[in-house]
């Protein structure tokens, strides 16, 4: 299966997920990254604003806001993506492309000791990302190789294999509700 037509099922896949079952999803997996993340190893922290159907870390980022932790959110522009800090989650953001809440602007991080949460259609156990295909995060990454990455998947979206080319970028860790996959 091309990375395309797993794209596709995917996004069908993502339609029939409730809310109640997507929040139960993110729920545990928040559970889970409190149990399994050092926080005091970090100092910057990138999150996402999540699409429908997609784990959310909201309130993860607001309790990472709460212990004196900087928060960061991506803003895409053409063809680059940027994270900005954002002191609140009820402010700082405005809707942008494709219809996802970004940061209005705000400061770039330092990238010392920086984590960053990575979502994506699907993940697999060799540590690959399926994105959307527009390549944000794979670029940001390679610019910036020194950050800590943790794909966030649901287990319904974990599969056995994805397509990978050379470009794309592996995670150090992936976590579902159930398991934590890669380094600790």
């Amino acid at each position: 299966m091309t990375k395309q037509e797993l794209r596709k099922n995917v996004h069908e896949k993502r339609k029939l997920m409730t809310e109640e079952k997507v929040a139960a999803s993110s729920s545990e997996i928040i559970d889970r990254l409190i149990r399994t993340i050092e926080f005091d190893d970090f100092d910057e922290f990138f999150f996402y604003h999540p699409l429908a159907g997609e784990v959310s870390l909201l309130p993860l980022a607001a309790q990472v806001i709460s212990i004196g932790k900087r928060i960061y959110f991506p803003r895409v522009s053409g063809e680059s993506m940027e994270f900005y800090r954002v002191t609140g989650l009820n402010k700082d953001f405005t809707e942008g492309n494709f219809h996802v809440m970004e940061p209005i602007g705000g400061e770039t991080p330092s990238f010392e000791r920086t984590l960053m949460f990575v979502p994506g259609l699907a993940f697999d156990a060799s540590m690959h990302r399926l994105g959307h295909g527009k390549g944000y995060y794979d670029k940001y990454l390679e610019q910036h190789p020194g950050i800590k990455t943790v794909g966030i998947c649901a287990n319904a979206f974990f599969m056995p294999e994805i397509p990978a080319e050379p470009h794309d970028m592996k995670m150090d860790q992936i976590v579902t509700e159930t398991t934590v996959y890669g380094v600790r």
